[in-house]
């Protein structure tokens, strides 16, 4: 009984510090993903933006995990999460004042920096009570209305057509620290973002700086081209040239405007995202990405290819009377040299793992599958997939140049095909309780065969407050 006041205390007592972006251990975040893969709430369908708590208002489907709570004011959440022995605890709040204006965070500390999903904090030697390593996954604060967006904190970006198949930009990376600014007007949107990603050993500085326009006809279609810049350099500090919302990369570099001149500064990628409805009852989902592009004679002559990827993904959502499915087939290609750049520093990577596609580079997957929601408490989803990965893969030496740009055999040298197949169910016995499975099968000649089954547990305890600020 101490415990639960002492821990009713601590919330009532930290419930200004509270969150924007829904963390994507949460069930809100699960159930809009579901109906968003699925193709509804098509106005707040977005190419180029993270998931946030605005977009919970377009789903009606009775959920209880969609009540008004979940858009409260301020919400405040202590919880503990345990695949199979380790455990993670996370606190997690959100205020909202004066309706636009918001703070937001959600740190973690883990038992094993390995286990938990996008979890990059250093582990320390020691421990207190079995945990090693602690870190803040999204923390900041903002404005948002129906038109503006002006946030700065802690997080991730994830860019793309489609779920689960984004490339230069997923919610899959470590977090990093950036400022971001939107525009949003109906049919046209705009998002610039620019960030640190981190130091090395060797003083260099690694930032990244990211701009998009997207089309929508609200109904069926969307369309956004994109560019994403990582620039670095000894000592380097912010570039003024890259804080310019409408600034392109090879206008910088190629005209010596940035604070390191030449053409090694910086590498940027280009992306065209493709979202549609068909026949109201697909959503076909397209993402291509130039990375370097060869047009001169010379260059061709030489040997030197194109630096691309691409992904689509097409979904039939299926509904059974109170049962939903999304049926999926998908496939993600990315090229040998993709994310790479004459100078590691600029390789598309964050704290040893890929900015997008947690794939990597040199790699091509295609996979079917299904995902089921029972629009109450039981999440379950199964995937079949072939993938053959290069041993020039940037996950295995994620701050290595490329050698050149040279055609090679793709995947490169002694590739790894794997089959696999992965099953993950999920049973919510309350609001604030729920009990996870997942198995994973894959076999490969290098592997053999590997079967794996993780069990996970999730309570916690929330105080939601109504008050008008």
């Amino acid at each position: 009984m101490k415990y639960i006041k002492f821990i009713n205390l601590f919330i009532i007592k930290i419930n200004i510090i509270l969150a924007q972006e829904i963390p994507q251990d949460f069930v809100e975040y699960k159930v809009n993903k579901f109906f968003n893969n699925a193709g509804q709430n098509w106005v707040r369908n977005t190419t180029i933006g993270s998931l946030r708590f605005q977009e919970l208002e377009g789903y009606n489907q009775g959920s209880v995990f969609l009540k008004n709570d979940s858009l409260s004011n301020v919400v405040a959440r202590v919880g503990l999460k345990s695949i199979n022995h380790d455990l993670a605890l996370y606190y997690y709040g959100r205020l909202i004042f004066h309706s636009n204006f918001f703070v937001y965070l959600y740190p973690r500390i883990v038992t094993d920096s390995e286990v938990f999903a996008r979890y990059s904090g250093v582990e320390r030697k020691i421990s207190r009570y079995g945990f090693r390593s602690g870190e803040t996954e999204l923390s900041g604060f903002g404005y948002q209305n129906n038109w503006f967006l002006l946030q700065i904190g802690r997080g991730k970006e994830d860019w793309s057509a489609g779920n689960n198949i984004s490339l230069g930009l997923s919610n899959h990376s470590p977090s990093y620290d950036y400022g971001l600014f939107g525009l949003d007007f109906g049919k046209f949107r705009y998002k610039y973002f620019h960030g640190f990603l981190e130091s090395d050993s060797t003083s260099v500085n690694r930032y990244i700086s990211g701009k998009g326009v997207e089309y929508s006809n609200n109904e069926n279609l969307i369309i956004s081209v994109s560019e994403i810049t990582v620039y670095s350099g000894i000592n380097r500090a912010i570039d003024v040239a890259y804080l310019n919302p409408i600034s392109s990369h090879l206008e910088i570099e190629l005209n010596n405007r940035s604070g390191q001149v030449g053409t090694a500064g910086g590498n940027a990628i280009w992306q065209i995202a493709i979202d549609s409805k068909i026949n109201k009852k697909f959503r076909l989902s397209i993402n291509f990405l130039i990375d370097e592009l060869v047009l001169d004679k010379e260059q061709i002559d030489a040997g030197k290819v194109n630096g691309t990827a691409l992904s689509t993904k097409l979904v039939w959502p299926k509904r059974f009377n109170d049962y939903f499915f999304n049926f999926y087939l998908a496939y993600i290609n990315i090229g040998t040299h993709t994310f790479r750049h004459q100078e590691g520093s600029n390789n598309f990577v964050q704290r040893g793992f890929p900015l997008g596609s947690k794939l990597g580079s040199d790699v091509y997957d295609f996979f079917i599958g299904c995902e089921f929601y029972n629009n109450n408490n039981i999440f379950s989803s199964f995937e079949f997939g072939k993938k053959n990965t290069g041993e020039r893969s940037i996950i295995n030496n994620p701050y290595e140049p490329y050698e050149n740009y040279n055609k090679t055999s793709f995947p490169s040298g002694i590739n790894e095909l794997q089959n696999y197949f992965k099953l993950n169910l999920e049973y919510w016995m309350s609001n604030s309780v729920s009990f996870s499975t997942d198995l994973s099968y894959l076999s490969s000649e290098k592997r053999q065969k590997d079967l794996s089954i993780n069990f996970g547990v999730n309570i916690f305890l929330e105080r939601v407050f109504n008050n008008n600020f």
